[in-house]
C-alpha cells in the first residue's frame, strides 16, 4: 500500500476535520490538550474551534496521511516545537529549549488502517518535515516496548508505537519525567 502525505495548512482544515470525525474516532481532544498548560484540558466543540483557529493561522504543524481512493485521510501526526507544548503529559515542564527542538506528540491512524504501516510512514515523514523546518532534534513519547500490530497496553495510545520510532532511527534516552518508563519512553533523533 502506498501512502502520501500533506503538511497541515488552512486549506486542509476540512480534511483534518473529516479525519477526526471519521467513524466516531475522535476522543474529543482535537489534538489541543498538549497546547494548553497542564490541567487545562478541554474537549468537544470548544477544542475543535480552538484547533481550527490555530490551523487557519498557521500555528499548528503536522501531517495527514492519505492513500489512493480514500477521500478521508487515513492518519494524523502532530509535529510541533517542543517549547509550544506546555500540557503534554510526557514533556511536563521541560519546555525550556530553542525552536530547533521538535516533538512528535500524536501519531494515530484510522481504525480500518491499523497495522497497515500508516504509523511507521507518519513517523518517517514527520522527521523529514522537522528537517525542513530547521529542526536539529525531534523527540517522541511512545508506549514502552509497543510494537505496530500488537495494540497498546496503557493509556498512551496517541503517541505511536515505539517500534515505529526505533525503525526510523530514533534512540531511547533516559529521562526522568513523570511516568517515564512505565507509560512512555522518550525517543530522540538528531536531524541532519
Amino acid at each position: 500500500m502506498k501512502f502520501n502525505f500533506k503538511k497541515l495548512n488552512k486549506d486542509l482544515w476540512k480534511d483534518f476535520q473529516a479525519y477526526f470525525e471519521f467513524d466516531g474516532a475522535c476522543s474529543g481532544c482535537w489534538c489541543m490538550n498538549h497546547r494548553l498548560p497542564m490541567g487545562l484540558d478541554f474537549e468537544g466543540e470548544a477544542a475543535k474551534l480552538a484547533m481550527k483557529d490555530l490551523v487557519c493561522t498557521d500555528r499548528v504543524f503536522g501531517i495527514l496521511a492519505y492513500v489512493e481512493d480514500e477521500k478521508v485521510p487515513v492518519g494524523w501526526c502532530a509535529l510541533d516545537r517542543r517549547n509550544t507544548l506546555p500540557g503534554h503529559d510526557c514533556i511536563g515542564t521541560d519546555i525550556d529549549c530553542d525552536n530547533s527542538e521538535w516533538s512528535i506528540h500524536c501519531v494515530t491512524s484510522r481504525k480500518d488502517y491499523k497495522n497497515k504501516g500508516v504509523e511507521n510512514f507518519l513517523v518517517k515523514a514527520a522527521a523529514e518535515l522537522a528537517v525542513n523546518m530547521n529542526g536539529k532534534f525531534v523527540e517522541g513519547y511512545p508506549e514502552p516496548k509497543s510494537k505496530n500490530g500488537e495494540g497498546f497496553k496503557t493509556w498512551n495510545t496517541f503517541n505511536g508505537f515505539e517500534s515505529c520510532f526505533l525503525e526510523n532511527g530514533f534512540s531511547k534516552i533516559d529521562k526522568e519525567i513523570g511516568e517515564a518508563g512505565e507509560f512512555y519512553s522518550v525517543v530522540k533523533k538528531e536531524l541532519k
